[in-house]
């Protein structure tokens, strides 16, 4: 009987462990060989916290999307044009940054096109690369 408990417990563990609750895949460099941006040192480069703030307002609109494509490009541009307003990062930093952001341009374009397959395509992508903000800025 204690055997059969054992097992009990040890298939309900692996069951916890194994359930349908999805975790965010975590982002590496090579995700991204579409930019060309380097680290400082092999560490991330010091933002300016408007930056970082604004990094992560569009992350939060992309995980609150509701599938309006319309509203959702509207709220990344109007962030975006903000997170330009308020930098104030200078140097290399700066110029790194600006190779980090050039390629949401074209993500936003796709979110804003009339094939939804496209979009959708786009608003993955985009996550994943806010996500990666973090391996090349602090």
């Amino acid at each position: 009987m204690k055997t059969g408990l054992n097992l009990f417990a040890i298939a309900i563990l692996f069951a916890s462990c194994t359930s349908s609750t999805q975790q965010t895949k975590p982002v590496s460099i090579s995700d991204l060989n579409y930019m060309e941006i380097s680290l400082e040192n092999e560490k991330p480069w010091l933002a300016n916290i408007e930056t970082s703030d604004g990094i992560a307002n569009m992350l939060t609109s992309v995980h609150e999307f509701s599938g309006d494509y319309t509203t959702l490009h509207a709220d990344l541009e109007q962030e975006f044009q903000t997170l330009f307003l308020k930098c104030s990062m200078t140097g290399e930093a700066h110029n790194q940054l600006h190779n980090y952001l050039i390629p949401m341009v074209a993500i936003f374009d796709d979110i804003s096109k009339d094939d939804k397959e496209v979009s959708a395509l786009a608003v993955e992508k985009l996550e994943l690369h806010l996500r990666a903000y973090s391996l090349f800025f602090e």
